[in-house]
C-alpha cells in the first residue's frame, strides 16, 4: 500500500494500522518530516479484510478506511 502524507514542515508524523477488531497491526513513528512522507506499508503478511489507518501529524488526527483484498 503506498501511502503519502502531508503535513507542515517539521510535524512529527505517526500511522497505526488497526483491524476492523481495534487490533494494532502496524506503527511506525515517522518523527519530524519535511512537507511531504511517501512510503509503502507492508501489508503482505496481514489477513484480507477491512482496515484502518490512524495518522497523527502534531495536534491532528485521520482515520481512512482500507481494504485488503
Amino acid at each position: 500500500l503506498w501511502v503519502s502524507l502531508s503535513g507542515n514542515k517539521g510535524d512529527r508524523l505517526s500511522y497505526t494500522l488497526r483491524n476492523a477488531l481495534g487490533q494494532e497491526q502496524l506503527s511506525k513513528d515517522l518523527g519530524a518530516q519535511g512537507s511531504t512522507w511517501k512510503g509503502a506499508l507492508d501489508l503482505s503478511g496481514l489477513s484480507t479484510g477491512v482496515y484502518f489507518l490512524e495518522v497523527i501529524g502534531n495536534d491532528q488526527r485521520t482515520t481512512k478506511r482500507v481494504t485488503k483484498y
